[in-house]
């Protein structure tokens, strides 16, 4: 085999293993050592050996660790090929082929005898396709619910897009196709790496397989050592913490600011999926640096206390888990890290130097106590306080990690105002099933009220309305005829017919002041909704006969023609009047928001505001690969009834400015090319 054929590895690699039987966990090559003799003759002699033979399997089965179980697919080494060049348990196909070509001008699936990483042999998948995929499935194994099964493999690439999806089934043979997952991917050139995944079998999950795809740019992929294993339980690794890298920081090193509080996000791994009692987290951090508190309703469950850990003198902090549902329950460090992470508020009056501070965390309760985990702090000098104009407009999306109470809020609230910050945007709902301390299930009102106190407006980042037309309110159980019904038939049960918001239709109306009224009740100034074209934008529109009534009057033709074509044709022999037609439609439904949101008043008694996100390209004309995502939603028609708009959450501006056309290239410049800033 040559040296190259092995290439470097990015990973730590596999130990090279003996073949493990899957129930014993004892080596094929020692058969089962059973501690007794069958003697010729002896009947009984037999039935007793059978008997304890299949006793000590069964003991085995129950008592043997994870890690000893092994690798649960068979032919997952790819050792094993047929005399037809098939590898058994792994049959392929080609789907998407545009033409009548055979799957063997498009693809090959063989064995390799000499590119592998480890064994004798690897599969190797040539591509020849560009709009095809090869996909081949794999035997599924049996999985236990509530257990967590880890996948990896070898994977050397020359370019060819492959992926790698969970597909689980229930135990009548179901697949549980909500549950597909993108376990793997990689679409560029490397040697040898080692790719991991893990999967949670639910209850009802009875069984995992895998799906293997190759597509995107012709190329090479070889495939070794492929594996479904239990996740062993090592005692003390149960679940353990990372500062994630390159977030904030260089060298996995967090620099904290002289004399400002800042949040430190320590993300949480429990690969074991260990379910616990009373679950808290201990931090010990150098004399000197403070922890002011924790996020959410993460309570202090003891006293801070000196120790010393490695000669030095230590302050240890434990605090309970507020929100353990949503913190802990993570395979990994990177599935949704802003709600999978212990959010801490650091400070210290040390002066700034190239020393670098050891941090500690570690997870506890009832039961364990796991390993700590490190992570590095390095003091620079103070942030300079920021002079700004109280008129100057500008914020940044906190996310979720600015969810502190008590005095860690108001020690926040005041570093932020210093920073020359006098907007934030809050979301509506906090983490996920979250009851803070003030028992507001999943409400950012108590940090509003503390934020407002400091004398920052507060805009709320609202999910209630979304995409425009998509309304989440108790109020929004729309009648079919008010609802958007798309080309082909379907009726979008939460989103408004645009034709019949733009009339401010009673339906609508009742749900979008619901949605007003509830945001001002928390005491905001503002409120904000993100607006993607592209989801209601040709025939996803709405074709209700009062949208086509409409259509028929904006585009000039006779509304019986229209009435005796079908939606899809009406979409094929009218796409350019129909994309100017539903620009109109988004603008006029945006103009709806705003006139309502003008007849509100916020709690302190001045113009609640509605700002629409809008994406950079709809203002950038000309730009014809993004044709259909920006279909239908033209920034002549929306810019001059709204009353503000942003791009995502960094630009921000007064949409006034945009009836001077003068400033209509600025103002697109605004949103688009600077993007990390507010105006």
């Amino acid at each position: 085999m040559s040296e190259e054929g092995r290439g470097e590895s990015v990973s730590v690699t596999h130990s090279a293993r003996q073949s493990v039987h899957p129930i014993s966990g004892t080596s094929d090559a020692a058969g089962h050592g059973f501690p007794f003799e069958l003697r010729a003759g002896s009947a009984l002699l037999r039935y007793a050996g059978w008997l304890i033979a299949a006793l000590m399997t069964f003991l085995a089965a129950v008592s043997c660790p994870a890690e000893a179980m092994g690798n649960l697919l068979k032919n997952g080494d790819f050792e094993t090929w047929n005399k037809d060049g098939g590898a058994p348990g792994w049959p392929w196909q080609v789907g998407g082929a545009t033409g009548t070509a055979p799957a063997s001008e498009i693809a090959d699936v063989q064995a390799d005898t000499g590119i592998v990483k480890e064994g004798q042999k690897s599969l190797k998948i040539t591509f020849r396709g560009t709009k095809e995929t090869v996909v081949i499935t794999g035997a599924a194994v049996p999985v236990e619910a509530g257990r967590a099964y880890k996948i990896s493999c070898w994977l050397r690439n020359t370019g060819a897009h492959f992926w790698m999806r969970q597909d689980l089934t229930d135990k009548d043979g179901r697949v549980c196709a909500e549950r597909y997952k993108i376990l793997m991917d990689s679409d560029s050139k490397h040697d040898w790496q080692q790719l991991e995944g893990t999967v949670k079998a639910q209850e009802g999950e009875s069984s995992l397989g895998l799906t293997l795809f190759v597509t995107g740019q012709p190329g090479t992929v070889w495939i070794d050592d492929l594996r479904i294993e239990p996740v062993a339980l090592q005692a003390g690794n149960e679940i353990m913490f990372r500062m994630m890298p390159n977030y904030y920081m260089d060298d996995n090193i967090y620099y904290l600011p002289q004399g400002n509080p800042m949040i430190v996000m320590l993300a949480a791994k429990n690969e074991a999926q260990v379910e616990s009692k009373n679950p808290r987290y201990v931090v010990e951090l150098p004399e000197g640096l403070e922890m002011v508190g924790g996020d959410y309703e993460s309570d202090e469950f003891a006293p801070p206390v000196k120790i010393e850990r490695d000669g030095r003198p230590y302050v240890r902090y434990e605090h309970a888990v507020g929100v353990p549902g949503s913190t802990l329950p993570s395979l990994n460090y990177f599935d949704h890290t802003q709600y999978r992470s212990v959010y801490i508020l650091v400070r210290t009056d040390r002066s700034p130097g190239a020393e670098i501070y050891d941090g500690w965390i570690y997870y506890k309760d009832d039961k364990m106590t796991c390993k700590a985990s490190l992570f590095r702090l390095q003091i620079i000098p103070r942030i300079p306080v920021a002079a700004t104009p109280k008129l100057f407009r500008v914020s940044i999306q906190t996310s979720t990690s600015m969810e502190f109470y008590g005095k860690p809020l108001a020690l926040w609230a005041d570093f932020y105002k210093e920073m020359g910050f006098n907007a934030i945007n809050l979301p509506r709902s906090l983490r996920a099933g979250a009851v803070n301390i003030h028992r507001n299930l999943r409400n950012p009102a108590p940090c509003v009220k503390a934020l407002k106190a400091k004398g920052i407006s507060v805009t709320l980042d609202d999910w209630f309305i979304k995409n425009g037309y998509e309304i989440y309110s108790e109020k929004a159980k729309f009648p079919d005829d008010a609802c958007l019904r798309q080309a082909d038939g379907t009726i979008v049960k939460r989103a408004i017919d645009p034709a019949y918001a733009r009339r401010h239709g009673e339906w609508f109306v009742k749900a979008v002041n619901d949605v007003y009224d509830s945001a001002i009740a928390m005491g905001v100034d503002n409120i904000w909704l993100n607006w993607e074209p592209y989801i209601f934008a040709l025939e996803k529109g709405s074709f209700t006969d009062l949208s086509m009534r409409d259509f028929a009057e904006f585009a000039g033709l006779p509304l019986e023609e229209l009435k005796a074509m079908k939606p899809l044709d009406i979409v094929q022999k009218h796409k350019e009047k129909l994309m100017a037609f539903q620009s109109r439609q988004q603008a006029e439904v945006l103009k709806a928001y705003t006139d309502l949101a003008r007849e509100k008043k916020t709690a302190d008694g001045i113009p609640f505001q509605f700002i629409s996100c809008v994406p950079r390209v709809t203002l950038l004309p000309n730009i014809e690969k993004y044709r259909d995502y920006k279909a239908g939603f033209n920034a002549d028609d929306y810019l001059p009834v709204l009353g503000a708009v942003s791009a995502w959450f960094y630009t921000w501006l007064d949409c006034r400015d945009y009836e001077f056309p003068q400033k209509k290239k600025l103002v697109a410049s605004q949103i688009g090319d600077l993007s990390r800033m507010w105006a």
